[in-house]
């Protein structure tokens, strides 16, 4: 498989080619001022076919590891989603070095999913940190909820990392996150691709803290987010319109299982005991909202035609809300 190795025009490499794009108003301000601005999102496109999602997911291993340079550790955060696995096995057998951290919060309220991040690399045999998080803290922290508006996301997965890119950056580290998956809704015009504001929380977070890293590891080029759309299940899916029609976790594991070996049923990400702490988390934020955060939705052939190879270059994946 040849490897493309590239040199950005930017010091600081968020994406491949720094394809991806978060802005708001046409000034390309890196922050929301005001209820009207206008967020962006803008993409690449393919530079050539895109491989199947394994190999693909392999490619940007290497990529990543050639952005970072011999001095940085790779350092993969794993919450034991998923997404997660598939990507700490990609690294794996793409033969690049890399260490793998798992958060462990406080009072073991992610124990179900760090225990399935450890059976995992304890099965293939891999070395892996703990880290300890006190979630409570953090949700309750001023900074955070300062962030809620700065970085336009209430997510507490995002939140939650921009505590932990925090506390590491001035370590030799190039951190890895496995955010970025399409995400998706069925319309009664069929199954949407949704791009939401919310989710780039960390990627703003990156770029305004300057940090060194991958925000969000599957939208890392147009070639990996293509072949996860293009993926062989998720295209019938996709092509299926029926209400009764749903992407269960049985699903998504299904998709990733055909290229790694997924451990758990359920696509956990650590907060499936910390109901009581989040809710009063959203609590407290809601008053705080000055705006409204913007999604846009596009149909799913649309979103795999701006992406691939044979469309405009520097797509806009921009639509109104």
């Amino acid at each position: 498989m040849k490897i493309d190795f590239f040199a950005s025009e930017s010091k600081r490499v968020q994406s491949y080619k720094n394809h991806l794009q978060i802005s708001f108003t046409d000034k390309m301000e890196a922050q929301r001022k005001s209820e009207k601005d206008v967020w962006n999102i803008r993409t690449g496109c393919c530079e050539r076919p895109s491989f199947e999602f394994r190999n693909e997911a392999m490619v940007a291993a290497h990529q990543i590891a050639a952005v970072a340079g011999a001095h940085k550790i790779l350092m993969l955060y794993m919450d034991g989603s998923f997404q997660s696995q598939f990507m700490v096995q990609a690294f794996l057998w793409s033969n690049v070095k890399f260490k793998v951290m798992i958060p462990r919060f406080k009072n073991d309220l992610n124990i179900f999913s760090m225990s399935q991040s450890v059976m995992l690399l304890e099965n293939l045999q891999l070395p892996y940190e703990l880290y300890e998080i006190d979630l409570e803290s953090i949700l309750n922290s001023s900074e955070t909820k300062t962030a809620v508006s700065e970085f336009s996301s209430d997510q507490v997965q995002q939140l939650v990392a921009m505590a932990v890119w925090k506390e590491k950056q001035n370590k030799n580290e190039f951190m890895i996150f496995p955010f970025g998956l399409a995400q998706f809704s069925l319309t009664d015009e069929g199954w949407k691709v949704i791009e939401s504001e919310k989710d780039y929380g960390l990627y703003l977070y990156q770029k305004q803290k300057q940090l060194d890293g991958v925000s969000a590891f599957f939208k890392w080029s147009p070639e990996l987010m293509h072949s996860f759309l293009n993926d062989p299940k998720l295209k019938l899916i996709m092509m299926n319109s029926r209400k009764e029609v749903v992407i269960s976790d049985h699903i998504y594991k299904e998709i990733f299982e055909n290229y790694f070996k997924i451990w758990g049923d359920k696509n956990l990400t650590g907060f499936e005991k910390s109901g009581r702490l989040i809710n009063n988390f959203y609590d407290q934020i809601q008053q705080m909202r000055c705006f409204s955060v913007m999604a846009y939705a596009f149909t799913y052939a649309d979103y795999c035609a701006r992406i691939d190879y044979k469309y405009e270059r520097n797509s806009h994946l921009r639509m109104a809300p």
